[in-house]
């Protein structure tokens, strides 16, 4: 899993294994030897891919989906916005919409609805 999540995160910089081992001070074969599953890194290691991918080693290591821990107050957040969208079905449907939007589309539609409320 490691290997995967290595590879995975420095595609998505769009950088190479050079770039990522000379960013953390190791040879570019040990890195590549990472991705590879040839070699697995130590604690320390982990620990400064885990920061320099700015994701938690528990990601890294394939313990969970969650590239980020979140704050107690984001799920709370979270939970009223799903309970929102549970009991307004008009807003779930606007969400379902506001997902096959640009940005800029969406930004359209806030100043339109922001207008409906003057």
């Amino acid at each position: 899993m490691l290997k995967d999540r290595l590879e995975k995160l420095r595609r998505e910089r769009r950088l190479n294994r050079k770039e990522v081992a000379n960013a953390l001070k190791i040879d570019q074969s040990t890195y590549g030897k990472y991705e590879l599953g040839k070699r697995e890194p130590d604690l320390k290691t982990i620990e400064a891919l885990a920061n320099f991918f700015e994701v938690t080693v528990d990601y890294l290591l394939g313990r969970t989906g969650a590239k980020k821990y979140t704050s107690s107050d984001e799920v709370d957040g979270i939970d009223e916005i799903l309970e929102t969208l549970h009991k307004r079905p008009e807003m779930k449907t606007l969400f379902s919409l506001s997902q096959k939007s640009t940005k800029e589309d969406i930004e359209k539609a806030m100043r339109i609805i922001e207008a409906l409320k003057d």
